[in-house]
């Protein structure tokens, strides 16, 4: 058994005091268990659950519920119009729920995702958040579970090779299956012979008559690419683009080459509601299904 540094408690999802506590109205019953994150409502009395796109409001509590509204257990969600204590501020433990998919490590910071849970590992980067997740060998195209909302912005992605091998390569995108799905779009090849970071891109060609563009690693869904050939002056053509969800094709994927190779992948996620709300304060692997997480609340 790990030492957090508190005691666990059964009876809520709070432990000691929140900086501020408001008592509001459940709107809608979907997703609105303890410990899981909340938003405003229709109005500013009205609390629904939050999800990577809406200003997180805080966490809905339990142990300090009024009795006619306080549901079974922790499992349970509280029902549409009932009141309910919403925590808010930061430097409290809160017992939330990490986001099927991902893996955390204590320390690690968390973001708020779907159905008012959290995910993570996440840092800040060039004008978004950092999700990183990790791969390990998979010859077939790989169901992460964990799903891109819609008008979440994909700028940027970055593959982490912790165990290389000679002529290992990783795909990555949003499952093949899904309308509009791109097995590879995102990363496309990345070569995983050596250990490191590295940001696919173009591939240049040195040619006898020129240097083109002959092809490219970074995925279709985050470039243009016109591949020039060795002929003069026809260098080829290559832009850097965006990728704007559209909660269709939302399933991150990624597939392998048949080589033992393991490392992470890192997207660069935009959206201005999007953001860093906690700290995890445990190691959890919900890799395979949602997990409960201790963390500490930074909102």
């Amino acid at each position: 058994m790990v030492d957090l540094g508190y005691s666990k408690i059964t009876n809520d999802v709070i432990i000691g005091q929140s900086p501020r506590r408001v008592d509001l109205n459940i709107e809608t019953a979907t997703d609105m268990y303890p410990g899981r994150l909340a938003a405003k409502g229709t109005t500013d009395f009205d609390l629904v659950v939050c999800n990577a796109l809406l200003p997180p409001g805080g966490w809905l509590g339990y142990g300090l519920a009024n009795s006619a509204a306080k549901p079974t257990n922790r499992a349970t969600a509280y029902a549409a119009d009932k009141v309910a204590p919403l925590h808010k501020g930061a430097g409290f433990p809160v017992r939330t729920q990490l986001a099927a998919g991902a893996k955390v490590d204590r320390y690690n910071l968390v973001a708020n995702w779907a159905s008012g849970q959290v995910i993570g590992p996440v840092s800040q980067g060039d004008g978004g958040i950092w999700l990183t997740v990790p791969f390990v060998k998979k010859t077939s195209e790989f169901d992460t579970t964990i799903e891109l909302p819609a008008n979440m912005i994909v700028k940027d992605t970055l593959v982490e090779v912790i165990t290389n091998v000679a002529s290992g390569t990783i795909d990555v995108g949003l499952l093949s299956s899904e309308a509009g799905g791109d097995a590879d779009g995102f990363v496309d090849g990345q070569d995983c012979a050596t250990a490191g970071i590295y940001r696919p891109g173009a591939t240049l060609t040195t040619g006898s008559n020129e240097v083109y563009y002959s092809a490219a690693v970074r995925g279709a869904l985050l470039r243009a690419l016109t591949a020039g050939s060795d002929v003069a002056t026809d260098v080829g053509t290559y832009e850097e683009n965006i990728h704007l969800c559209d909660g269709t094709a939302k399933s991150l994927s990624y597939t392998t080459s048949d080589h033992t190779i393991t490392g992470n992948i890192h997207l660069l996620l935009v959206h201005p509601n999007f953001q860093v709300i906690a700290q995890a304060d445990e190691t959890i692997d919900a890799s395979a299904a949602a997990a409960a997480l201790w963390a500490m609340s930074r909102i």
